[in-house]
């Protein structure tokens, strides 16, 4: 979510956002690609670890949570690991204390080498 403070004071007026912290985590997800399980068999990858990732939805008016943000947040997660790929084991929709619906996702992250 991009999020921007407007301040406006006596002829003076400035901007500040969280642009460039959405932008890095844009680019970072790109760098990582989507594998499925027997997919990631025909290379020869090394396993970083597991991620995980959810996203939540706290009033019916916000927007539902969905696969493609959560797999994003999962692919951030493996390229700050020093991973291009990961393949998502499992995601579950239920519905949780503070949210309508609340959506989790674990993956497994790992280094695939070039080809």
């Amino acid at each position: 979510m991009l999020v921007a403070l407007l301040s406006v004071g006596c002829g003076r007026f400035s901007v500040q956002t969280n642009a460039s912290n959405v932008l890095a985590g844009q680019t970072s997800a790109l760098l990582v690609k989507e594998y499925a399980p027997t997919e990631i068999a025909q290379y020869d990858a090394s396993v970083l670890g597991y991620v995980e990732a959810s996203d939540c939805q706290q009033r019916a008016s916000d927007t539902k949570p969905n696969r493609r943000s959560v797999v994003n947040k999962l692919k951030i997660q493996t390229q700050k690991m020093g991973g291009n790929g990961l393949v998502v084991m499992a995601c579950a929709e239920s519905v949780e204390a503070m949210c309508n619906r609340y959506l989790a996702c674990r993956a497994e992250a790992y280094l695939v080498p070039e080809r």
